[in-house]
C-alpha cells in the first residue's frame, strides 16, 4: 500500500501523534494517529506524560492523578471525563477542547490555559463555565 500522502516533504515536522518526522525516518506516515486515553487513572502518578493531541475519554478517570506538568496541548477531552482533585500544576492545556470534564478540586496552579475551548466543564471552584459569568464561557476567573 502506498503512503498517504505521497511526495510530501515532512522536514523537521511535528506528526499528528506528536512525534518529530525526523525521527521516524523523515516521514509523518504511522504516526498520524491521535492517541486515546481512557479508563481507571485514579491516583496514579503520570506528571509529566506527553498527551499533546491526544483525545481523553470517553469514560476516563484521572481523578486524584498527580498530571503536574503533563502536556495536553491540542488535546480532545470528552465526557464523561473526571479530572477532580488532580494535581495539573505547570499543565500545558494549550488549545485544547474540554467538553464537560470535571475539574472539581482540581490544582491548577501555573497550568498554560491559552486558547483552550471549554464547553460545559465544572470548574475547581464548584461553577459551570457556561453559568458562571465568563463570556465566552470558561472557568478562568474560577480556578
Amino acid at each position: 500500500m502506498p503512503p498517504p500522502f505521497p511526495g510530501t516533504v515532512w522536514s523537521n515536522t511535528t506528526c499528528p501523534d506528536g512525534t518529530n518526522s525526523d525521527a521516524n525516518a523523515g516521514t509523518c506516515d504511522g504516526h498520524l494517529r491521535r492517541q486515546q486515553v481512557t479508563g481507571d487513572h485514579t491516583g496514579q502518578n503520570l506528571s509529566g506524560v506527553d498527551w499533546r493531541l491526544a483525545d481523553i475519554g470517553p469514560f476516563a478517570s484521572l481523578t486524584g492523578a498527580n498530571l503536574s506538568g503533563v502536556n495536553l496541548s491540542g488535546a480532545f477531552v470528552v465526557p464523561p471525563t473526571s479530572l477532580s482533585n488532580a494535581n495539573l500544576s505547570g499543565a500545558n492545556f494549550t488549545y485544547a477542547y474540554l467538553h464537560q470534564a470535571d475539574f472539581t478540586g482540581a490544582n491548577l496552579t501555573g497550568a498554560n490555559l491559552t486558547g483552550v475551548t471549554w464547553v460545559e466543564v465544572t470548574c475547581p471552584d464548584g461553577t459551570l463555565s457556561n453559568t458562571n459569568g465568563t463570556s465566552p464561557q470558561s472557568c478562568l476567573g474560577h480556578l
